[in-house]
């Protein structure tokens, strides 16, 4: 599952953090979510305590910012917020619209118990 994949990556870069601050436990974890990145976002919320069981991070809560898909149109120069299943432009309806942002999963916080 690609959801326990990214649970894997994401616990050691938060283990890394929390290391580097002499934490005693995880608290929270803040991710900043695009709807192309093509993960959902509750696997990747029930995957997270199984990968991170018998570590720091074990009792985390995720928190998921959604991001909105954001284009801009070549035909009339506007930005955009626009859907994932047919990005267009919002001002005109082009639908040959440079995304500019969408896919991303950050790591945009971690809340640690020291």
């Amino acid at each position: 599952m690609h959801e326990t994949s990214l649970c894997r990556r994401l616990l050691a870069q938060v283990l890394d953090i929390a290391r580097s601050r002499d934490a005693k436990a995880v608290t929270a974890i803040t991710l900043r979510l695009g709807p192309l990145s093509r993960i959902d976002p509750v696997h990747l919320i029930d995957d997270f305590p199984l990968i991170a069981r018998g570590t720091p991070a074990q009792d985390a809560r995720i928190e998921i910012v959604t991001e909105q898909l954001r284009v801009h149109c070549p035909a009339c120069g506007a930005e955009s917020v626009t859907v994932a299943e047919q990005p267009c432009c919002g001002r005109c309806g082009n639908g040959e619209v440079r995304i500019l942002n969408g896919a991303e999963l950050l790591l945009t916080g971690v809340e640690l118990r020291t």
